[in-house]
């Protein structure tokens, strides 16, 4: 098993652990893994082999006819950077798409708790979880008027 190592927020990090397992494993007809498959090269020579202990999530690497991972296991820093972008996207969908389609009679801190708890984020990430759900509700709606939730 070849993976490619990665430094997210640790809340980006429980969420992706509970929804892909430890070490995340992606679908191979997922869109982090074609972005994988997209930049995925030959480790190169002139650099020395990442510390697995500087990295905080691991994310194995498909296997893939044209890219076997024995010879293409490395992902470039902007890749990588383009990866957790493509995480942290999927995070606040999901985010928004389970917790504002609940029509409730209940406080959305509560809800926001709920979630965070079904999705294995550990409650001390509670302030930053609910900071970026009303950042982008107010996003959404500053802009352009929409009301996502």
């Amino acid at each position: 098993m070849y993976t490619i190592n990665l430094q997210v927020q640790p809340y980006l990090k429980e969420w992706c652990e509970n929804a892909f397992g430890c070490p995340v494993k992606l679908d191979k007809d997922g869109i982090e893994s074609r972005l994988i498959k997209r930049f995925l090269e030959k480790w190169p020579i002139s650099l020395p082999e990442e510390n697995a202990e500087d990295f905080n999530m691991q994310v194995e690497i498909p296997f893939f006819k044209e890219k076997d991972p024995r010879v293409y296991n490395y992902l470039c820093p902007k890749a990588k950077a383009a990866l957790i972008e493509s995480f942290e996207t999927l995070f606040l969908l999901n985010m928004r798409s389970e917790i504002c389609s609940l029509e409730t009679n209940c406080k959305q801190s509560t809800l926001i708790n709920a979630w965070m708890e079904k999705h294995g984020i550990d409650v001390k990430h509670e302030f930053t979880i609910r900071k970026k759900f009303y950042r982008m509700k107010k996003k959404y709606f500053t802009k352009n008027e929409i009301k996502v939730c």
